[in-house]
């Protein structure tokens, strides 16, 4: 079978979606340390949002997608950027969630095109895969535009996407991994999920993305400001904007 990034008819291996080190950031490995991570359901039942005990067990792999180099070696860089930056987040998550004064989460960027780059390779994945749980992620032409990202190193390719982070701090998503969700209405087109109480959106188009939400891209600045959700009602109001179905089933 062909690997999806070097298109080389090579041995694939079982390579994961959501990396390993967000099961481990988030807690949802078992305390037995055998491995049990799950990735959780949302369900809105009438504005209340129920986040399901039922989850995929020891992650989400797929062994129809990646060879063994393109994994562990031309993405690698990537989510060790990644594990670096979530890592501080979640610390510095942790010393602004009661300060209900404060508007931000303040992380120092040590390489804008790495951080475009983790995040984009998430969706990537998913779209590439043949899980069922991601059929409905669907990057079509930015799809090949990311794969040459990775592998070339392609600055310019940075411009034909946007991402956006929130941190909903509503005392419900701290400690959940939620599925990605794509929203396509009111003029808008994205992908998102929710890593311990991070909305983190993919924006295809960089045209269709909410006005009030463009002053919040990620941009090549020494500073990454995540805008901070205190209010319960709104932050509710986001998720339900576009979870309203089981989305693991």
């Amino acid at each position: 079978m062909k690997c999806q990034l070097c298109d080389k008819g090579k041995k694939l291996i079982k390579a994961y979606i959501f990396p390993e080190f967000l099961y481990k950031d988030l807690s949802l490995y078992s305390s037995d340390k055998k491995g049990q991570g799950s990735i959780r359901g949302v369900r809105n039942t009438g504005g209340k949002i129920e986040f399901l005990r039922k989850g995929l067990p020891l992650g989400l792999y797929d062994s129809t997608i990646l060879c063994k180099d393109c994994d562990s070696i031309t993405l690698k860089e990537f989510d060790d950027f990644g594990k670096l930056m979530f890592t501080g987040l979640i610390k510095e998550r942790g010393e602004k969630i009661e300060l209900k004064s404060s508007e931000f989460i303040e992380i120092e960027v040590l390489d804008y095109f790495q951080l475009k780059a983790f995040i984009a390779s998430l969706f990537w994945r998913a779209s590439i895969s043949k899980r069922p749980e991601f059929s409905i992620v669907k990057l079509m032409e930015l799809e090949s535009k990311l794969n040459k990202l990775f592998k070339e190193k392609d600055t310019a390719i940075l411009k034909e996407f946007e991402i956006v982070i929130l941190y909903l701090n509503n005392g419900l998503t701290d400690d959940y991994l939620c599925n990605i969700v794509e929203v396509n209405k009111l003029n808008t087109y994205f992908y998102s999920f929710i890593a311990g109480g991070f909305l983190i959106n993919l924006f295809p188009d960089t045209n269709k993305i909410f006005e009030i939400w463009r002053q919040f891209v990620v941009k090549e600045e020494k500073t990454f400001k995540i805008p901070i959700i205190n209010d319960i009602e709104t932050s509710k109001y986001i998720i339900n904007s576009f979870i309203d179905k089981e989305v693991l089933k």
